[in-house]
């Protein structure tokens, strides 16, 4: 029940979204399209002036998955 565990850092010229923890990651090991919708669904959230890029992704070894969000 722990969620996402997720944190917004911000910096001068953007926002990191941190998620401290996974709860599909069972469901993403064998389908890596979650993660590809779950980028896609803050992409059209946040809009077309927005640019977000993952930089950690956890099926790729990192600790965490985290998002940067940016004006374009």
């Amino acid at each position: 029940a722990e969620g996402y565990l997720a944190e917004a850092v911000e910096s001068d010229d953007r926002v990191t979204l941190v998620e401290h923890h996974c709860p599909i990651r069972e469901a993403a090991d064998s389908c890596s399209g979650l993660c590809s919708a779950e980028l896609n669904l803050f992409q059209r959230a946040l809009g077309a002036d927005v640019l977000v890029a993952r930089e950690q992704h956890v099926l790729d070894g990192g600790q965490r998955c985290a998002y940067s969000v940016s004006q374009r």
